[in-house]
């Protein structure tokens, strides 16, 4: 908690959903309308980097909402579509 309050404080941030919506909306705006990923018709590190952020809060209520109040949608689903399912494991590894 204390850490959240003090990087808010530090990067100025009053409302964190919003925010990171306009985040996202920055991002998508970079890409534009002409080409399917920051990188042109693949991906590159960018690409890579946000899709991972974003994917790691799918399963929470921040993500649902940022997709009904932000433009980044498309872009995700084609990344989504691009990188494929994730690998993740279930189960934690025998040691």
């Amino acid at each position: 908690y204390f850490v959240a309050k003090k990087l808010k404080k530090k990067h100025e941030i009053d409302d964190p959903r919003q925010t990171l919506y306009n985040e996202v909306n920055a991002f998508a705006d970079a890409i534009g309308p002409n080409q399917p990923f920051m990188g042109g018709n693949s991906p590159n590190l960018a690409d890579i980097s946000t899709f991972g952020v974003l994917r790691a809060i799918e399963p929470y209520d921040t993500f649902r909402d940022m997709m009904e109040n932000s433009n980044i949608g498309p872009w995700y689903y084609r990344m989504k579509e691009k990188v494929g399912k994730s690998s993740r494991l279930n189960q934690p590894l025998a040691v």
